[in-house]
């Protein structure tokens, strides 16, 4: 199973979880207001990739700050 795993490039747990037909099937997260704040994210998202979700909030919250002044 190791091996299997790591050619796969996926964790044992979940490897074992999918061949016991085990597990929850999951959903994407989405809420009503979402739409409002997705435009917000993905500018600075799609200028550069590489952006931790903690930079992220932090450009959005300078960005919120300078647009209530």
């Amino acid at each position: 199973m190791k091996a299997v795993a790591t050619i796969l490039r996926v964790s044992r747990f979940l490897l074992h979880e999918q061949l016991q037909g085990g597990g929850r099937l999951r959903h994407r997260y989405a809420k009503a207001d979402d739409g409002e704040f997705l435009p917000l994210v993905r500018s600075p998202v799609d200028k550069r990739q590489a952006k931790g979700h903690q930079r992220i909030e932090a450009l959005l919250s300078r960005q919120r700050s300078t647009q209530s002044l």
